[in-house]
């Protein structure tokens, strides 16, 4: 069964762009810019970084992905 899931809600993806344009009108971009500083702004907003942390069996602690196990 497939599942498809959302990286961001629309009121995300709302103050995602809001920032966005912001950011590109306070910077007072040339207009031939303006376009792809928006594409970056919003890309640079909504990146994401995903960490996972692993549970050493039998005491509970979590470690840091990649971090050596006990």
């Amino acid at each position: 069964m497939k599942h498809e899931f959302h990286n961001s809600t629309r009121e995300q993806v709302k103050g995602y762009l809001a920032e966005a344009l912001a950011i590109v009108a306070e910077l007072e971009i040339s207009d031939d810019l303006r376009e792809p500083a928006f594409v970056q702004a919003v890309g640079l907003l909504s990146n994401k970084v995903v960490q996972h942390e692993r549970v050493v069996p039998g005491t509970g602690l979590a470690l840091p992905n990649g971090a050596p196990g006990l």
